[in-house]
Formats: C-alpha cells, sequence, structure tokens
C-alpha cells in the first residue's frame, strides 16, 4: 500500500478492518477481543527510519476470559463444608474439613 504518511497508512488499513476488506492478509481479519493499529516509524533505538521502511502492524489481542474464582458452602449430614474452586475450563473444587483441604476430581 502507498500512502503519503505512514499515520495515513495507517488509518487505511484501520478503515479496511472495520470493512473486512478481503485484500487485507486473513490474519488481519480474525475476530479478536481487541485490534491495534500501529504505526512504526522510529527503529529499537529511537532513530526515524527512511520512509521506505516505515510501516504498519497489526496486533490482534484476545483476553484471558477462561479464568475464574468461585467459593461457596455445601451442607452434607448437618455440616458445613465449604467450597474453594478454580475454573478453568472446567471446575476444580477444593473442600477444607476440620483444617484439611480435600480435592474433588469431577
Amino acid at each position: 500500500m502507498t500512502a503519503p504518511t505512514v499515520e495515513k497508512a495507517a488509518t487505511i488499513v484501520e478503515n479496511q478492518i472495520a470493512a473486512n476488506d478481503p485484500t487485507l492478509p486473513p490474519a488481519a481479519l480474525e475476530k479478536t477481543d481487541r485490534t491495534v493499529v500501529t504505526p512504526i516509524i522510529k527503529d529499537a533505538m529511537g532513530q526515524t527510519l527512511p520512509a521506505d521502511q516505515q510501516k504498519v502492524d497489526v496486533y490482534k489481542i484476545n483476553l484471558r476470559k477462561d479464568h475464574r474464582i468461585k467459593v461457596g458452602a455445601t451442607v452434607l449430614d448437618d455440616k458445613v463444608y465449604e467450597s474453594i474452586g478454580y475454573e478453568q475450563i472446567e471446575l476444580k473444587p477444593w473442600h477444607i474439613c476440620a483444617g484439611k483441604i480435600y480435592r474433588e476430581q469431577l
């Protein structure tokens, strides 16, 4: 792509992503939680790059939503069991009874 400035090119890419432009690589069109389009005009040392080396990068970010901590209580035969669970796809509860921790396999 050619544009007068790399910042203008970044704006064009943002609009193409929003419009699902098929001329973009499939990775740029993937559905993710966040998309960052950023112009790269400086190198790692902070020096301005020549115009032919400036580019636009697209970062696709998926947030980790599969972690949960669950707390509850269970009453069995007049006994109260506190339950603490950590969930990552499946619930893995831990039961505390008389100071001992028991892990229950589901």
